[in-house]
């Protein structure tokens, strides 16, 4: 298993993707930027997955080719699974 690291950063902020991937968290350490505070509610929750590294292939080759974000891929993906099977206890 691959452990990603998945640091978000607003959208249209110049010269700062929407999300910035690395398997070493290390690497994005120096990226901060002071911003408007946020509502709690409207805060994002932050969290670190672990992907197959097939599955980290295939998502990061989906973002390019479609010019998204890994976050925003994953958010729709659960959202997706979520209103398909949301209401199901017997999925393995």
């Amino acid at each position: 298993m691959l452990t990603c690291y998945i640091y978000t950063q607003p959208v249209g902020i110049a010269n700062f993707p929407e999300v910035m991937v690395s398997s070493d968290k290390n690497q994005l350490g120096g990226l901060s930027m002071a911003q408007p505070k946020k509502k709690e509610e409207d805060l994002y929750r932050k969290m670190t997955i672990s992907f197959e590294p097939r599955q980290m292939e295939r998502v990061i080759d989906y973002c390019q080719r479609n010019d998204r974000g890994i976050a925003w891929v994953i958010r729709k993906a659960l959202d997706m699974f979520l209103e398909k099977y949301g209401d199901r206890n017997d999925l393995e």
